[in-house]
């Protein structure tokens, strides 16, 4: 990821010159759109775990609802299977909903969990 994110910084800093609070911002918007938003605690403060199953669990026991609809829901959250480790993201648009959707052969849980913009940590600002 570093490699990828030299060229930008030096971008930034030909575009911006010393001012940090610019490339800062620019930084975190950029960080969102790669990353996304992930919930890592439940709303009592407890890490969720690191595995699929690990996350989906701690999701239901704390109020997440398994759901299978296929249209975008408001506290919407999946978690995804990367293999090595899972990640559970909150899915706060139509937009960030169809990118998740999309077939990458990864296996996904989709949740409806009331704390998902909270302990996610969403901001409307990189919407």
């Amino acid at each position: 990821m570093l490699v990828v994110l030299k060229p930008l910084i030096k971008l930034l800093i030909l575009k911006f010159g010393n001012n940090l609070k610019q490339i800062e911002i620019k930084l975190n918007t950029l960080n969102t759109i790669i990353m996304g938003y992930y919930i890592e605690e439940d709303s009592k403060g407890k890490h969720i775990g690191t595995s699929f199953m690990e996350k989906c669990n701690a999701l239901v026991d704390d109020g997440a609802i398994l759901t299978r609809d296929d249209n975008f829901q408001e506290n919407l959250v999946v978690v995804v299977d990367n293999g090595w480790a899972a990640a559970a993201g909150y899915v706060y648009s139509e937009k960030e909903f169809k990118t998740f959707k999309r077939p990458d052969g990864r296996p996904k849980q989709w949740f409806i969990y009331n704390h998902a913009k909270e302990l996610s940590g969403y901001t409307k600002d990189h919407n």
